[in-house]
């Protein structure tokens, strides 16, 4: 045995040649920590000591990043919305334990995750969606930390790639007055009507049902959006945010399209029968079923487009153009956040901040006609 330093007494090196040292932990046992060289094993002493001193434990020196992933994103089955939950999963399933799952927890370092993120923008991922995989990890090791099983968040220590905001391509005027005259009387009319006139999710859109519309009133109540259950079913959620939980004003034309949309749904049910579902949807599959809207998007909604010569866009930019519609229209950004959902007007503000320069020009307008009389 090698002859130890001042206050090394635990430090010895191994017949291999490696280099060893112990700990003894307060539940009883010793914790083993290895190095190619004294220094090493030193500041792996070290950094022991500090973490007893704090009243840390460890990690189960057997247990795996990928088995510590795999257990925590089973208990966050029940805090997390489904699609959120497929997301993190496959973010940890084919991004993360690939390459980390092997990896012991409690060895876990920053060069680690960020040898992770390097290789992922490698293999084509976009920066915001490793920023994405960052964001999950960070929060699985913050659960590790509050359970003592490592002494701090090592993504803490990481930069990741900076998430790039998603573009957005809203349509002018003159173009979704074309988009609702190409689609009148055919199966997109009410769904698109609804989409530009009150600026709804897709998922909003597709988990309404009939109950939560009032024809007289003239309003819906947005109260869950369409998800797909890990199990693959899918389901009518809760919104987003609570803010998402709302009641949404319609437009004479947005009734109308409703009214024919009914109409023609009713004389569908009766066509069909007992083969018709009975789930109350207003925007259901062909059979009355739920739907994912993947058929709506790529087997209707894009076509449509094409044939009226519009720009391919995203169904959710309608959203965004429902937003940028209004507050051209002079709309006060707080009105049109609350018919958005957001949970702030800070986020309406941030995502069309493009419209405020023609907003700002308006009101210096109205400023000068109010003082000047002109």
């Amino acid at each position: 045995m090698a002859r130890r330093g001042a206050g090394e007494g635990s430090i010895f090196k191994r017949a291999d040649g490696r280099w060893c040292a112990y700990l003894s932990l307060p539940q009883g046992g010793r914790r083993y920590l290895y190095g190619r060289t004294r220094a090493d094993v030193q500041r792996k002493l070290a950094t022991g000591h500090q973490t007893l001193a704090k009243g840390l434990s460890f990690a189960p020196e057997r247990q795996t990043v990928g088995d510590f992933l795999t257990g925590w994103l089973e208990g966050q089955h029940q805090r997390l919305r489904p699609n959120t939950w497929k997301r993190y999963e496959e973010y940890v399933r084919i991004h993360t334990v690939p390459t980390l799952g092997r990896v012991k927890l409690a060895a876990l370092s920053p060069q680690h995750l960020d040898r992770l993120y390097a290789q992922r923008i490698a293999a084509g991922l976009s920066p915001t969606t490793v920023h994405h995989i960052h964001a999950v990890l960070h929060k699985a090791l913050e659960q590790a930390v509050r359970w003592n099983l490592v002494p701090r968040n090592v993504a803490d220590l990481v930069d990741s790639p900076r998430s790039g905001q998603k573009s957005m391509r809203a349509l002018s005027p003159e173009q979704t007055r074309t988009l609702l005259g190409g689609a009148a009387d055919g199966p997109l009319e009410a769904i698109l009507t609804l989409a530009v006139t009150t600026g709804m999710r897709k998922g909003e859109l597709l988990g309404l049902r009939w109950s939560e519309v009032n024809l007289e009133r003239g309003a819906v109540h947005v109260v869950g959006t369409m998800q797909r259950h890990p199990n693959g079913e899918l389901v009518v959620s809760p919104p987003k945010t609570a803010r998402s939980r709302r009641q949404v004003e319609l437009t004479p034309v947005a009734l109308d399209a409703l009214r024919r949309h009914r109409a023609r749904q009713v004389e569908m049910r009766l066509l069909l029968g007992p083969e018709w579902n009975a789930a109350g949807l207003v925007f259901p599959s062909s059979l009355g079923k739920p739907q994912d809207g993947s058929h709506l998007l790529y087997g209707l909604f894009h076509p449509l487009l094409e044939r009226l010569g519009l720009p391919v866009i995203r169904f959710h930019d309608l959203r965004h153009t429902a937003a940028t519609l209004l507050l051209g229209q002079g709309i006060h950004p707080k009105i049109v956040s609350e018919m958005l959902g957001h949970s702030t007007i800070a986020i309406t503000l941030d995502l069309y901040s493009h419209v405020t320069p023609t907003m700002q020009r308006d009101a210096a307008r109205a400023m000068n006609k109010l003082l000047a009389g002109s």
